[in-house]
């Protein structure tokens, strides 16, 4: 899976609005920022879905001229080698999709309290994906190095609202619940909870903390899953064990196509002998929503 983002302390009494501050005139980060997070790996087998855990750094590397643009190179990027980030003049932050060939917003840094964003479908291996809509419940200041806008963010519309809660979001700095680079990327594809977690940002020789060391976390809501789809990878056939109610199995390749659907009780046998061999990614459903979502193999 590529896998499916950052936030920062000294706050201003009350609710403070940026705009009213002077605006920073830092990138999207220094070019000695690293950033050190937290990546959650889920696993799916006969006996269920287990988790382990590694730590990411990401650092900037130089910048890049293209697109008739300058780009803050960071390397690793996400999905890739490298990732190309930009910041505009309304302060909002871009990233390159190297898949796209175009620039996609990742952070706008321009709202306030109350004012919405919607992030149009980022990433989305599922056909028909709803996009995310989010709202800033506050901003305040606060300062790592220099005086940074910090945006509470909260999902109000999309598919994936119930895996996703809160997020903090610094300027300069990124999330810190979700994958710095595309941010709410996971919230698409088949990542629940907090599966991005900033450990620490280090910037012209400062180190900010941010969350605890990367370890065991107790998931109560993946331990208590009884739902069980394996073998992965599969061959011939993937069996769906432990689901309650009706349940429809859907099956996607990567560009989003619906490759197979079954609708089934409590079990079910798939048959993937047809399917090339390749990454393909599955949704679980029922009447009270998506109840899982994965990534199988087909070997």
């Amino acid at each position: 899976m590529k896998i499916i983002l950052l936030s920062i302390a000294l706050t201003l009494a009350g609710v403070t609005s940026f705009s009213q501050t002077p605006q920073s005139n830092f990138r999207f980060a220094d070019s000695t920022a690293v950033w050190t997070q937290c990546h959650r790996i889920f696993l799916e087998g006969p006996q269920g879905t287990s988790a382990s855990y590694q730590t990411d750094v990401y650092r900037v590397n130089q910048d890049s001229f293209f697109n008739n643009f300058n780009y803050q190179k960071i390397t690793p990027g996400l999905v890739s080698s490298s990732a190309f980030v930009r910041k505009d003049s309304t302060r909002k932050i871009f990233l390159y999709d190297l898949e796209l060939q175009s620039d996609r917003m990742i952070y706008d840094f321009s709202l306030n309290q109350g004012d919405t964003l919607r992030l149009y479908k980022p990433v989305s291996f599922f056909q028909g994906e709803d996009t995310l809509k989010l709202v800033v419940d506050s901003t305040d200041s606060v300062v790592y190095g220099v005086a940074r806008k910090r945006m509470f963010m909260r999902c109000i519309t999309g598919a994936y609202c119930s895996w996703f809660t809160n997020d903090v979001v610094i300027e300069g700095i990124g999330s810190l619940n979700s994958h710095f680079l595309s941010p709410y990327i996971y919230e698409f594809l088949f990542i629940p909870g907090d599966a991005f977690r900033l450990l620490n940002f280090e910037e012209n020789g400062n180190t900010y903390s941010f969350s605890d060391s990367c370890g065991t976390v107790d998931i109560p809501e993946i331990s208590s899953n009884n739902i069980k789809i394996f073998p992965n990878p599969a061959n011939s056939t993937l069996h769906v064990t432990g689901a309650t109610l009706e349940n429809t199995f859907s099956l996607y390749n990567f560009l989003g196509q619906q490759i197979l659907q079954q609708t089934f009780t409590n079990t079910a046998t798939i048959n993937t002998e047809q399917l090339a061999v390749g990454i393909y990614f599955y949704e679980l459903r029922n009447d009270k929503g998506i109840i899982k979502t994965g990534k199988v193999v087909k070997q």
